[in-house]
């Protein structure tokens, strides 16, 4: 094989920042992944630009080994010396393929393009509302300046084709299926205890279609707690203050609804709960929805978006309509009253259907892609 067919990707993850997320979590397995695989055959390396860092997250990162930097640059500095900075470390660290997960680091990754001739940039579409909102201006930027798109479910995929960016690939998030502790009790005894994992952004994640439901339940005799976990403080305290308004004015008890804020080990406490609801109405794929599977407790999720794809009704788990809280509040009812067989059977094909999506299978088709890309 001649060396240009046998070039070793070198590849350069680029973000914004490392908060507490599903896909901040999903680079952090991906980098443990890395470590325990093929750091010959495949270099990987990490650049955070920001100062916006989960210090949790940071800790694992370190710990895995992988190589890479945090920068802490205040967000919006607008001095181009970053710019050089970043150049020099793609030229100083051989860096052959940038690969980008917001839009803001696919911009960065789309200057070093021009500022680093022959790198190849890669960037994966997370979120379900990321491309349809694309202007003429960005579409043709995506297509001058990404080499390949990945799209983490078919939804994400057929947007990318339906606007004509046609240099992508469905590649299915992945995590570490080994860290989620199995339910193994399913009596349900007292109040039954749902959990949603998530940031507190109401209008992407369902928060308040939740407490509707809840309420509907109230009114027909069915108590039931929910717990958020995720971040309520900074830029999520304002949507955490409009939910206790939307409790008062439904009358909602407050020991019937518990906000956790921002939790290191959420994914580990999983199993502690006896259904999983994923009320965003365009999850682009769900990776806490498929945490909670892999974790052996009943999910209940919206009809529409990547859940879609991989959840069942009564097989896997239990759908219901979006941005529907009646429709929820009836699912959760019937899950309720299932008998704790029923339940434990649903949870443990919904464990099955997780075991596809472990970090390996993402990290060998990412491996793939890289190599292709390098080397036409």
């Amino acid at each position: 094989m001649d060396e240009k067919n046998n070039r070793i990707p070198n590849v350069l993850y680029l973000d914004s920042a490392l908060e507490m997320g599903g896909a901040e979590r999903l680079l952090v397995d991906l980098f443990t992944c890395h470590m325990e695989m093929d750091t010959i055959r495949l270099k990987l390396s990490y650049l955070i630009m920001n100062d916006k860092i989960d210090r949790s997250l940071q800790e694992v990162l370190l710990a895995s080994g992988a190589h890479g930097d945090f920068w802490n640059r205040r967000e919006g500095d607008k001095n181009i010396s970053w710019l050089f900075k970043l150049r020099k470390h793609i030229r100083n660290n051989g860096i052959n393929i940038i690969h980008t997960n917001t839009t803001g680091s696919k911009y960065w990754g789309m200057v070093m393009k021009l500022l680093c001739p022959g790198v190849k940039l890669v960037h994966t579409v997370h979120n379900a509302f990321e491309v349809p909102k694309y202007t003429r201006f960005q579409l043709q930027l995506s297509r001058r300046f990404v080499n390949h798109f990945v799209a983490i479910s078919s939804i994400a995929y057929e947007q990318c084709i339906n606007r004509d960016l046609t240099k992508v690939s469905k590649i299915y998030n992945g995590f570490a299926v080994s860290e989620c502790r199995q339910k193994v009790d399913y009596d349900i005894d007292g109040i039954p205890e749902i959990v949603l994992l998530g940031r507190l952004v109401p209008e992407q994640k369902g928060h308040d279609i939740v407490l509707e439901a809840l309420s509907i339940c109230l009114a027909r005799s069915v108590p039931i707690r929910i717990t958020f976990f995720g971040d309520d403080t900074g830029p999520y305290a304002q949507a955490y203050h409009l939910l206790l308004k939307q409790m008062e004015r439904l009358e909602i008890p407050k020991d019937l609804v518990v906000f956790k804020g921002q939790v290191d080990d959420a994914r580990s406490q999983l199993a502690d709960f006896d259904l999983y609801i994923s009320a965003a109405p365009n999850e682009g794929f769900g990776i806490a929805v498929v945490e909670a599977m892999a974790s052996k407790i009943p999910v209940i999720v919206s009809a529409s978006g990547g859940p879609l794809e991989y959840t069942e009704d009564g097989v896997n788990g239990f759908l219901f309509q979006p941005k529907d809280a009646q429709s929820l509040a009836d699912t959760i009812i019937n899950v309720v009253h299932l008998s704790p067989q029923q339940r434990k059977d649903v949870a443990t094909r919904s464990r099955q259907t997780a075991m596809s999506y472990d970090i390996s299978n993402m990290y060998h088709l990412y491996s793939e892609l890289y190599r292709r890309l390098i080397n036409k």
